[in-house]
Formats: C-alpha cells, sequence, structure tokens
C-alpha cells in the first residue's frame, strides 16, 4: 500500500498533547520554544493516551514533592529554628510497647 504524497513526515507529532484535560495546543509551544527535542527523550503516548495513568503519574510524583518539603521543613525546624516537633515513628514505638504489654498488676 502507497501513501498519499500529502503524508510527508516533516511536522510530526510522537504524543497528542490535544488529549490533556488543560490547552495542550499551547503547552506544546511553549515546550519547542523552551526545550526544543523534549519529544525524543520520552515516549509520551503512555501517559497521554490512558488518563488513568497519568493521574497515577502526577500522584506519585505530587507525593514524592511533599515528602521531600516535608523532611526539608523537618531539617529546618530540628536544624536552625529548634522547633520541638512531633516525631511519629518515636511515638509509635512507644504507642506499640504499651499496646502490647501486658499490663502491670499491683
Amino acid at each position: 500500500m502507497l501513501y498519499p504524497s500529502e503524508y510527508t513526515f516533516e511536522r510530526f507529532a510522537h504524543g497528542r498533547l490535544a488529549a490533556l484535560p488543560f490547552h495542550g495546543t499551547e503547552v506544546r509551544k511553549l515546550l519547542d520554544r523552551l526545550f526544543p527535542s523534549w519529544e525524543e527523550y520520552l515516549d509520551w503516548n503512555l501517559l497521554l493516551e490512558r488518563r488513568s495513568f497519568l493521574y497515577l503519574f502526577i500522584s506519585a510524583n505530587s507525593l514524592i514533592f511533599v515528602v521531600l518539603v516535608r523532611m526539608v521543613l523537618a531539617w529546618v525546624a530540628d536544624h536552625y529554628l529548634h522547633v520541638p516537633r512531633f516525631h511519629f515513628l518515636a511515638n509509635l514505638g512507644r504507642a506499640a510497647i504499651a499496646f502490647f504489654r501486658a499490663p502491670e498488676m499491683k
């Protein structure tokens, strides 16, 4: 089967940014201007075509970002501000010991 002559591959796209819930065409123009070879670095089709995988990817990256911000803020509170913090793991260990230890009889 021969392709029509108007099918030249001078302008092609790896991913369909128009499938995004926000304005994908403006995002493509912005990315092309800021980082011209962004399409070749990753295969974006799976993220763009499967909406559930895109939301999983965004939520996982958001979780990592929030945990890193929390760690930085905790470090600043401990080393610079000297603010007493609630140490969850230490208190969880104390609560587990108190919960599973047999009560003392007097």
